[in-house]
C-alpha cells in the first residue's frame, strides 16, 4: 500500500495522476452527503430523548461521511483547477471546505464527549452536525448550477415554468416558428452557410462540454446553435444578432487568458482567427438555422433547421418510448426538458430486427443518437432509419448493413458521427460518405472498404476524421483482420492533437496533384467486395 502510494506521488510531477485524480470527485461526493444527512435526520429524530450520548447509527454515519467528505473536497479542488474558474464554482468550492471544515469540528465534539461525558460537546456535536448538513446541502445547489445550469433546481417553481417531462417539449397546435423566424433583431444580410457552418464546428470543438445538449453552464446552450435564441427571452440572449460588441459571448472571448469569466475556461483561448469568426458571425445576423446543406436539399426536410420536431400528441409519444423501452432498448432525453432523445439497442436481448425499427417511426424527429450496434438489422431497416432526418450520432457497428443501406442514410443532412465497425460496407459507400454535408466522423474498421476508398474519402473530405482501424490518420494497410473493435463512442481529437484536418493541406495539395487522374483512376480501379 504504502509502495503503492509512492508510485503515485512520484508520477505526480507529470500533472496527469492529479487529473485523474480530481475527476474522482463526481465518484466520491456523493456518498458523504447521503451519509451526514442522515447522521443529521437521526439526531433530529432523537431529540426528544433528551440523551447526552450520540446516536450509535449517527456516529457511524459522522465518522464514515467526514472520511469520505475530506477525499470528496480535496479531489473537487483538483477538479476546479483542471475546468477553470468562476463565481459558482468558487462558491461550491469554499461552501464544501467550510462544510469538511465543521464536520471535522464535529468529529472533534464527538471524541471530546466521549472522552469527558460533557454535555457542552453533545450539544455542539449536535449543533455542528446540523450546521454541516446545512452547508452540504448549500454545496449541493452550487453544484448542480455547474452541472446542469443556473438556477436548475429553482427553475420549477417559477411562475409559468414548463414541467421537467415530455409535454415541456410538446409544441402549440398552432404552426411553429422556424429558427430564424425567432430572432426579433433588425434584418440584414445573412452570412453564407459556410461561415455558420465554420461557426458550429467551432462551438462543437471549444464550447460544447460546457454548453451543449448535455450540460449547460451558465444556463447556456451553443450546441445545436439554435437552442442559444431561445423564443420570448431575447433579453437574456448572450448573443445580440448584429451587435458583436454589445454580445455577452463575443465579451466573453475576448478577456484576458487568466480572467475567471473567460470563455472556453479551460484550454488555450481562442486564437485570433477563431474570434474574428465569431464576430463576423455575430455582425452577419447571427444566423442559426441548423442546415448547412443547400437550399433545395433543406426544403426536403420536414423539420425547420434540424430543430426536434413538435411533440403533438404527448401520450403517443411517450407510449413509443415505452414501448422501446419494453423491447429492451434504453431511452434517455439528453437533458432535462429536452425534446431530444438519445436511443440505445445494442444490449437488447433478443437482438432488434428490422421489424422492431418500425417502433421509432412516432418520435423518428426528435432522435438525436441512435446505437444499434451488433443487432440484427439489415440493408432492409435502413428506410426507417433514413426517416430520422435529425440524427447526429449513429452507430451499425456489428450489424449485417451494407453498401445499399448507407445509400438509403445518405439524406442525413444533420448526422455528424457514423460508425460502420465491422459491417459489409465497401468502396461503393464511398461516393454517399463524401456528399454527407454534416458528417465529421466515420468509423471504417474490419469493413470491406480498400485503401483507395479511405484515400479517396480523405482526399474528398479532408476535414473529416476517417478512422481506418489504427488512428485517426493511419493507412488501411496497416489494418489487419485481428484489429480490435472500436469504443462505442470514440473519442473527439483534442484540440492541437494529431487528427485528419490537420493532414489537410498534405491530402488536398495530394488530390490537386492527381487531378483529373485521380478520378479516372477511382473510376476504374474501386475493389467491390
Amino acid at each position: 500500500m504504502v509502495e503503492s502510494m509512492m508510485c503515485l506521488l512520484a508520477s505526480a510531477d507529470d500533472g496527469a495522476t492529479w487529473v485523474l485524480l480530481g475527476r474522482l470527485h463526481p465518484l466520491l461526493v456523493h456518498f458523504p452527503i447521503a451519509m451526514i444527512l442522515a447522521a443529521a435526520a437521526v439526531e433530529l429524530v432523537l431529540i426528544v430523548r433528551r440523551g447526552t450520548t450520540p446516536s450509535t447509527i449517527a456516529s457511524f454515519c459522522v465518522w464514515v461521511g467526514t472520511i469520505f467528505a475530506c477525499l470528496a473536497t480535496w479531489c473537487g479542488w483538483v477538479l476546479g483547477e483542471e475546468t477553470g474558474g468562476g463565481e459558482t464554482l468558487e462558491l461550491h468550492r469554499w461552501f464544501g471546505v467550510a462544510a469538511t471544515g465543521v464536520l471535522l469540528g464535529v468529529v472533534l465534539c464527538w471524541i471530546i464527549q466521549r472522552i469527558s461525558h460533557s454535555n457542552w460537546s453533545f450539544q455542539a456535536y449536535r449543533g455542528g452536525l446540523w450546521g454541516g448538513a446545512v452547508l452540504i446541502v448549500v454545496t449541493s445547489v452550487y453544484g448542480g448550477d455547474m452541472v446542469w445550469g443556473q438556477d436548475w433546481l429553482r427553475a420549477p417553481l417559477r411562475a409559468g415554468a414548463p414541467p421537467a417531462s415530455t409535454a415541456a417539449a410538446v409544441a402549440p397546435v398552432s404552426e411553429p416558428k422556424t429558427a430564424s423566424e425567432s430572432v426579433a433583431a433588425p434584418k440584414v444580410v445573412a452570412p453564407s452557410p459556410q461561415l455558420q457552418a465554420r461557426v458550429v464546428a467551432l462551438f462543437a470543438d471549444r464550447c460544447e462540454s460546457c454548453h451543449g445538449p448535455v450540460k449547460q453552464r451558465g444556463d447556456l446552450q451553443l450546441i445545436p446553435l439554435a437552442t442559444a435564441f431561445p423564443p420570448g427571452d431575447e433579453a437574456a440572449w448572450s448573443v445580440k444578432p448584429g451587435q458583436p460588441d454589445d454580445s455577452e459571448l463575443y465579451k466573453r472571448i475576448i478577456l484576458p487568458a487568466d480572467h475567471d469569466d473567460r470563455m472556453p475556461p479551460k484550454g488555450e483561448p481562442l486564437t485570433a482567427e477563431q474570434v474574428d469568426l465569431v464576430r463576423e458571425w455575430i455582425a452577419g445576423g447571427a444566423v442559426h438555422a441548423e442546415a448547412v446543406a443547400d437550399q433545395s436539399s433543406a426544403s426536403n426536410d420536414d423539420t425547420s433547421g434540424g430543430e426536434p420536431s413538435p411533440i403533438i400528441d404527448a401520450s403517443a409519444f411517450d407510449r413509443a418510448l415505452q414501448l422501446i423501452t419494453d423491447r429492451g432498448g434504453v431511452v434517455t432525453p439528453l437533458h432535462q426538458g429536452s425534446a431530444w432523445y438519445e436511443v440505445n439497442v445494442s444490449i437488447a436481448k433478443p437482438p432488434w430486427t428490422d421489424a422492431d425499427l418500425a417502433l421509432f417511426e412516432a418520435i423518428a424527429g426528435n432522435l438525436w443518437s441512435l446505437n444499434l450496434g451488433r443487432s440484427a438489422v439489415t440493408d432492409a431497416g435502413m428506410g426507417i432509419v433514413a426517416s430520422c432526418s435529425n440524427l447526429r450520432v449513429l452507430k451499425l457497428n456489428g450489424t449485417k448493413v451494407a453498401d445499399a443501406g448507407i445509400t438509403a442514410i445518405g439524406g442525413l443532412q444533420h448526422l455528424e458521427r457514423l460508425n460502420l465497425y465491422g459491417t459489409e460496407v465497401g468502396d461503393p459507400a464511398i461516393d454517399v460518405l463524401e456528399v454527407m454535408p454534416a458528417l465529421t466522423h466515420v468509423y471504417l474498421w474490419n469493413t470491406k472498404v480498400t485503401r483507395l476508398g479511405v484515400d479517396t474519402l480523405r482526399v474528398a473530405r479532408p476535414e473529416m476524421v476517417v478512422d481506418s482501424g489504427a488512428g485517426a490518420d493511419a493507412t488501411p494497410e496497416s489494418v489487419s483482420d485481428d484489429d480490435e473493435a472500436p469504443a462505442e463512442d470514440a473519442p473527439k481529437p483534442e484540440p492541437g492533437t494529431s487528427s485528419a484536418p490537420e493532414a489537410a493541406p498534405d491530402q488536398a495539395s495530394a488530390g490537386q496533384r492527381g487531378g483529373e487522374a485521380w478520378s479516372a483512376l477511382r473510376r476504374k480501379s474501386v475493389i467491390h467486395t
